[in-house]
């Protein structure tokens, strides 16, 4: 601040006052401590914000007179504040800056306490960010005819969402002892049905609908959850001692038919394809009389013919287990990308742990790949890989046998997708205000 200040005062010329008093007086009457008032800072005047409807990502501008920045003001869209860093050029005429996903409502500018109607921010094309709902990893999300059904972990606690086509959202805490391996879902008219492997290998399932959430103490040991299959009333097939296994949740987890032996492990990773064939990718013994070794294989069962084709991906033997196997097979179960570690177990030394290249099965061959099936961004269709690329202009979505397309959602973390049966990709987005979003056309 100023030591002084200028005064013009009528008819004695510029004269120079100390802030702090008026040493020998005051004309006023001030006596000691006395300051003159300070002229006002000019408000901001003719503020208009014009640049609607639009879409995320595009520069926005703010028009008006007296703009110049103060530190204590403030630029709001909606319920949303647009932070210095996120701001171009400011000037005392004009305010320029991208809007970010999820901004939309009123646009307002906040100077010396007071807020500054310029206008509003409406989507166009009918974009929307539904309704928001705490962030964390996805851990799951499937894609069915009319909702997503997706598993967030807000840290202390799993959640269940689902997403509705006319925007309703349902949100509810798991009662699960942890978890080990895959979640799968299933939707099915409007409900979601879950299961898990809890830490200790039980099985824990759940079901959700607008009525709340029914889950069950299955009393049923499992090494690993494969997936769903197709019909109204889902069977559930699990890896147990072993053995490929067929339960009805609605016949209290009853098992159906013979098991299948194969020799699947906690590591077993898997889905049920629209025919109803079931996919599992493991480890599988290699033999070996001196040195422990297992090969990755990934097997085609067969229910109803009770047939299993199996093929090596890679033909490698690797020391000692096969471990950390990520699989994603497509809807008709023809494509496949799959990825895994191998454990070398030492005597005296921690175990050595190496990764090798994800590999993709198309047209009946394996190849290497450079995509990760472990991503939530990243699935695989009928006609190939989907994956979701956060870019400069929005979300990119580059889908097999498709031209790629850009989704106007600058500004946000694409977190999960998820393809429904009739091709068509939804994702979950964290937005810039941190909160996860559905959003839609």
């Amino acid at each position: 601040m100023r030591a002084h200040r200028l005064l013009i005062l009528a008819g004695l010329g510029v004269v120079g006052a100390p802030l702090g008093g008026c040493g020998g007086g005051c004309a006023n009457g001030g006596g000691d401590g006395w300051r003159p008032e300070l002229p006002p800072e000019p408000l901001p005047e003719d503020v208009i914000f014009d640049d609607s409807p639009g879409y995320w990502g595009d520069l926005v501008h703010i028009s008006g007179t007296h703009l110049t920045r103060d530190p204590s003001w403030h630029l709001y869209v909606g319920e949303f504040e647009v932070f210095a860093d996120q701001t171009g050029q400011w000037t005392d005429e004009s305010l320029i800056w991208r809007m970010p996903f999820p901004y939309r409502g009123a646009v307002e500018l906040e100077a010396f306490g007071q807020r500054f109607y310029a206008g509003e921010f409406e989507l166009a094309d009918g974009w929307t960010a539904g309704e928001a709902v705490t962030t964390g990893p996805v851990l799951a999300l499937e894609a069915g005819d009319t909702r997503l059904c997706g598993v967030v972990d807000r840290g202390d606690e799993l959640w269940i969402h689902t997403w509705a086509d006319d925007g309703e959202i349902l949100s509810l805490p798991l009662n699960n002892a942890g978890v080990e391996g895959d979640i799968k879902l299933a939707e099915r008219g409007d409900r979601c049905h879950l299961a898990l492997r809890e830490s200790g290998g039980s099985l824990y399932f759940a079901t959700m609908n607008a009525g709340g959430l029914a889950d069950a103490a299955t009393g049923v040991e499992v090494s690993a959850v494969i997936g769903f299959d197709g019909e109204e009333d889902p069977a559930l097939w699990t890896v147990e001692a072993g053995a490929l296994v067929e339960r009805r949740p609605s016949n209290a987890f009853a098992a159906e038919g013979e098991p299948y032996v194969f020799g699947g492990d906690s590591w077993t990773r898997g889905s049920v394809t629209s025919d109803g064939r079931v996919v599992v990718a493991w480890g599988d013994d290699a033999g070996g009389a001196l040195n422990q070794k297992e090969m990755l294989r990934v097997g085609w069962f067969d229910p109803e013919l009770q047939t299993f084709d199996i093929e090596d991906p890679d033909g490698a033997e690797r020391d000692d287990y096969v471990v950390e196997i990520e699989l994603q097979v497509s809807p008709d179960g023809e494509r496949a990308l799959v990825s895994y570690c191998a454990s070398n177990d030492q005597l005296f030394t921690p175990s050595e742990l190496t990764c090798y290249t994800p590999l993709a099965r198309g047209a009946g061959a394996w190849v290497d790949s450079a995509s990760n099936p472990e991503l939530m961004t990243t699935r695989m269709a009928d006609t190939g890989l989907v994956h979701a690329i956060d870019g400069d202009s929005g979300v990119l979505i580059d889908f097999a046998g498709q031209d790629p397309r850009t989704l106007p959602l600058w500004g946000g973390v694409t977190l999960a997708l998820a393809v429904d049966p009739s091709g068509e990709v939804h994702l979950l987005e964290q937005g810039a205000d941190g909160r996860l979003y559905r959003p839609r056309r």
